[in-house]
């Protein structure tokens, strides 16, 4: 039989009419999942009647909200300066990305460019303000960097022996530089190295957009199946110097503080 009498054929046209309502349940779970999230955290937020009541002038006052954004900013760095561990700062509005301890910038990083999700700009202002004034807690990472443990030496005998260990070679594995963390509220934070030359550095970086895809593949069933209650994961992704991001990592914990602006 052809395949034009069997798409013509009764059972062809219950089988397409099958396929078109998957399409359409699939673009309707796309397009909605963004905004049930959007919602989740609304209701999340107005639920605090207090927090409501003395913030709610955000949502009428464009200029009061930019003003906002950086007043949040602000609380965040002062709960990181009362914390023993380090915090990762992302500022999209300065392109940088610094390390913190204490309150105090040890090294800030360039970002020679992001991408964020459309979720972010999506966000409502009194969200905005509820979420992003605490620094967000990291929930788990994969990184294909190298974390050296410290390693403590004695005091060399005398200048030869401090000469030779001066020059001993860097034996850390230096491998492509890319680190995902999954933070607070679902979201997924991914950087990685600005440039891919060699063979392992363009692995690398098809790596990361595997993990992306694999992420929203995941959001996708797991909507068809609790389509009730359906996920979303918003990601951010930064490209920074490789150099950077190794140091960076190698001083980070594994349940490092982030703080979020743009």
């Amino acid at each position: 039989m052809k395949i034009e009498e069997i798409l013509n054929s009764k059972k062809g046209k219950l089988i397409l009419s099958g396929i078109s309502i998957l399409i359409l349940f699939y673009v309707i779970v796309i397009s909605v999942a963004p905004i049930r999230k959007l919602n989740e955290l609304k209701r999340q937020v107005y639920a605090d009647t207090v927090f409501y009541a003395q913030n709610s002038a955000l949502l009428h006052y464009q200029q009061l909200f930019e003003l906002n954004k950086t007043k949040a900013l602000k609380e965040a760095e002062l709960i990181i300066a009362q914390k023993d561990t380090f915090a990762l700062v992302v500022n999209l509005n300065d392109s940088t990305v610094s390390l913190m301890l204490k309150g105090v910038k040890i090294h800030s990083a360039k970002i020679y460019q992001y991408k964020k999700d459309r979720f972010f700009n999506g966000i409502n202002p009194l969200v905005y303000a509820k979420l992003f004034s605490k620094p967000m807690r990291t929930q788990s990472e994969f990184s294909s960097i190298v974390k050296e443990p410290i390693i403590i030496k004695k005091a060399p005998k005398d200048t030869i022996e401090a000469i030779t260990n001066a020059y001993m070679p860097d034996t850390l594995i230096q491998n492509p530089a890319y680190l995902n963390l999954e933070i607070e509220h679902g979201f997924k934070l991914y950087l990685i190295q600005n440039e891919f030359n060699t063979p392992e550095e363009k692995a690398i970086e098809r790596q990361m957009q595997q993990d992306i895809r694999k992420r929203k593949i995941a959001d996708v069933f797991g909507n068809f199946i609790h389509w009730k209650h359906g996920s979303y994961t918003p990601n951010l992704v930064l490209y920074i110097r490789a150099d950077e991001l190794r140091s960076a990592y190698r001083a980070i914990p594994a349940d490092v503080l982030v703080v979020l602006t743009y």
